[in-house]
């Protein structure tokens, strides 16, 4: 798709037959920059980050206000590769939204304050001026066709970033618009995309010039769903490993699900090898600490976990268990960290080998050499 839709600008076409070659989308560039990060993430392949910063490049040049934070639909370029006049300023969730993806994945990537501040801008332009005065989105209110469900599009990328950044407001903003989309259910429990409106028993509606009857698009009703899964699946935003952290108090996963384990009485994670549990926003205090005790079973040989702080690479791994987990029964593991952690971080659990499971995780030392017995 690269290949055939690169434009000398940065950019991509919108299809090989439009008329216009160095036209360009707002709805092609950022969902391709978004898919060019997961891809060079998945494959480890730098040259798909190099693809996805000369689309953003290109993007940003032609269709984003930096000023404002918004990200025009379309336009094209001039020959020498400036905007030509007449660019299409219509601003969506859809796009605002994957453009705020896209910015937060590349910060992720380059740890360049540009990202940082375009998704910044980007985010408080949606939430502030695509809304009514309750900041409940007020646009997209139709209930069939593509537009309707651009705003649940929007939802997967602000949690994306309020994660990333640590931000509990934007969590805070889903949940409103999700107790307000909720309070406008029908007796059947669905919830079309008109958040503004009550949902009709009959799921259709007049709309538009001709007040033409429509009937409510099953994307339309996936934005509830949404905006009430993104605003925050465990609803505790800020976690400590002097607590103790649960499996169900999960802010992202991988590879691997929740269940309950009859023997432990609680919430366990069977996992996938290369599979993890991500807890965000942990505070590790400000002793820190130097090990973590992990609750830990295993069903298959050769099987291990490993700690990461922050991002799973070789710079953010801590640690990992000692030899290989014992099959059977579950057992306390301490997995010691090459450092002392202080302060507030995202923690990984992976998994190596088949048939883990993780049933909670609590600090056995400070960094200072003490011993904490916590509650797990």
């Amino acid at each position: 798709m690269y290949n055939r839709a690169h434009q000398r600008f940065g950019t991509l076409i919108w299809k090989q037959s439009q008329e216009n070659k160095i036209a360009t989308n707002s709805c092609i560039n950022c969902p391709a920059t978004v898919a060019a990060c997961m891809l060079g993430e998945l494959t480890g392949d730098n040259s798909w980050y190099d693809k996805a910063l000369t689309i953003y490049a290109g993007q940003r040049k032609l269709l984003y206000n930096a000023e404002t934070g918004e990200v025009w639909d379309s336009g094209a370029w001039t020959a020498d590769g400036e905007r030509e006049p007449g660019a299409n300023h219509w601003v969506s969730t859809y796009n605002q939204g994957t453009m705020l993806g896209a910015a937060t994945l590349l910060y992720l990537y380059t740890k360049d304050s540009m990202y940082l501040e375009d998704a910044k801008k980007v985010y408080e332009r949606s939430r502030d001026h695509l809304t009514n005065n309750n900041k409940i989105i007020s646009v997209c209110q139709t209930v069939n066709g593509d537009l309707c469900g651009f705003k649940g599009i929007l939802m997967r990328y602000v949690r994306t970033y309020a994660e990333t950044f640590h931000l509990e407001e934007p969590l805070q903003w889903m949940e409103k618009n999700a107790w307000h989309a909720w309070q406008n259910r029908n007796s059947g429990g669905v919830i079309w995309s008109a958040w503004l409106t009550k949902t009709a028993e009959s799921l259709t509606r007049k709309e538009g010039d001709d007040e033409k009857d429509v009937t409510n698009d099953a994307f339309g009703a996936s934005t509830a769903v949404s905006v009430a899964f993104n605003a925050h699946v465990n609803r505790r935003f800020a976690k400590s490993v002097s607590e103790g952290l649960q499996p169900e108090y999960f802010d992202d996963i991988k590879f691997a699900q929740l269940t309950e384990d009859a023997t432990e009485g609680r919430v366990t994670t069977p996992a996938l090898s290369g599979g993890w549990i991500c807890f965000r926003n942990v505070d590790f205090g400000q002793d820190g600490v130097s090990s973590l005790d992990l609750r830990l079973k295993a069903t298959k040989a050769r099987s291990f976990v490993q700690v990461y702080v922050d991002e799973l690479t070789d710079d953010g791994l801590m640690g990992r268990n000692s030899g290989f987990l014992t099959r059977g029964d579950w057992s306390d593991v301490v997995v010691p960290f090459k450092s002392g952690v202080t302060g507030v971080h995202d923690v990984y659990i992976r998994f190596s080998g088949e048939g883990v499971q993780v049933g909670g995780i609590k600090s056995t030392g400070s960094s200072s050499g003490g011993h904490k017995i916590l509650k797990r």
